[in-house]
C-alpha cells in the first residue's frame, strides 16, 4: 500500500524466548572457538567497541549505545572465523534489538559495556570456560531486562532504530561489516 510506511512484525513473546535461547546456543559456541583463536589486533578491536559504549552510554545516546553493544557481538562473530555463524549472530542481534524495543522493562539497565569487559578478559586470557560463563550470565541478564507480555505500548521505531546501521537493501542482506586488515591477519 502506497504511502503507508515501514511494517513491522511483532515478535510474540514466546518467539523473543527462543531468540534468547537461539543465541545462547550460538553465543557460547562464538566465544568458545575465539578464546583460542584471538589475536592482540582482535582484543584491541573489541575494546574500542566497547569504549564507544561506554562513551555513548555517558552521553545519554541510547540508539548509539544499542547499536554499538549489538556490534559487539556482530565483531565477536566474525573474529571467530566462521561466516555462517556471523550471519546468525548479525540475525539474532537485530532480533533482539526489536525484542528489547518491544519489550523492555522501565527502568531497566541496557546491554552492559562493563560485562562485555568482562568477556573481552576471557578471551584475552584464552580461558573458553570463563568466555562461555560470562556470555551466558551477560545474555541471561538482557533477557531478565525485559518484560515477556503481550500487552505493551506502542514504540517509537524511529527513534530506537535511526542509529542502527541498515540490514538489508532490497530484500537483500547485507553481509557483518567487514574488520580492518589487521585485525583479519593478526
Amino acid at each position: 500500500v502506497p504511502n503507508r510506511g515501514a511494517s513491522v512484525t511483532r515478535p510474540s513473546a514466546e518467539e523473543a524466548r527462543h531468540v534468547f535461547d537461539a543465541r545462547r546456543v550460538i553465543e557460547r559456541n562464538v566465544v568458545e572457538r575465539l578464546a583460542a583463536s584471538i589475536s592482540d589486533a582482535g582484543i584491541e578491536l573489541l575494546m574500542q567497541v566497547v569504549a564507544a559504549e561506554a562513551a555513548a552510554y555517558e552521553s545519554g545516546n541510547k540508539p548509539e549505545s544499542i547499536m554499538l553493544s549489538g556490534n559487539f557481538h556482530r565483531h565477536l562473530a566474525t573474529l571467530a572465523g566462521n561466516d555462517v555463524l556471523a550471519g546468525f549472530v548479525n540475525e539474532l542481534v537485530s532480533r533482539t534489538s526489536l525484542i528489547i524495543a518491544l519489550y523492555e522493562s522501565p527502568g531497566a539497565a541496557p546491554c552492559s559495556h562493563g560485562e562485555h569487559l568482562e568477556i573481552i578478559g576471557a578471551l584475552k586470557q584464552h580461558d573458553a570456560r570463563k568466555s562461555v560463563q560470562y556470555m551466558d550470565r551477560h545474555l541471561q541478564h538482557i533477557e531478565a531486562q525485559i518484560e515477556l507480555s503481550e500487552g505493551q505500548d506502542k514504540v517509537d521505531f524511529k527513534s530506537i532504530f535511526q542509529a542502527l546501521p541498515a540490514t538489508e537493501t532490497s530484500g537483500e542482506k547485507l553481509p557483518p561489516a567487514p574488520l580492518p586488515r589487521a585485525v583479519l591477519s593478526g
